[in-house]
């Protein structure tokens, strides 16, 4: 897992692009926030090319969600706080 704390990152700033239907079609990505809609993705069988997390995260289906992510070799990234709360909408 890669930590990420600048929010000029180019990982970061694709994912604050995706909160646009124009560039999320251009781009043929989507962008799912929170644990239920990421779980109930991964259940239907979605491709997640990577996860962000909120750094210090404890909860044990965070916890899960990424261990699935880690199984499917999705790319992870720990978020500091102020970063998360960019992509975050």
């Amino acid at each position: 897992m890669l930590k990420i704390t600048s929010s000029v990152n180019p990982k970061v700033k694709r994912a604050i692009d995706l909160r646009e239907f124009k560039n999320r079609k251009a781009l043929g990505l989507s962008l799912i926030e929170g644990e239920r809609e990421i779980l109930a993705a991964l259940e239907a069988g979605v491709d997640i090319q990577e996860l962000f997390v909120a750094e210090k995260y404890t909860n044990p289906s965070v916890v899960a969600i990424i261990k699935k992510c880690e199984r499917l070799t999705s790319e992870i990234f720990e978020l500091s706080a102020n970063v998360f709360q960019k992509i975050a909408y």
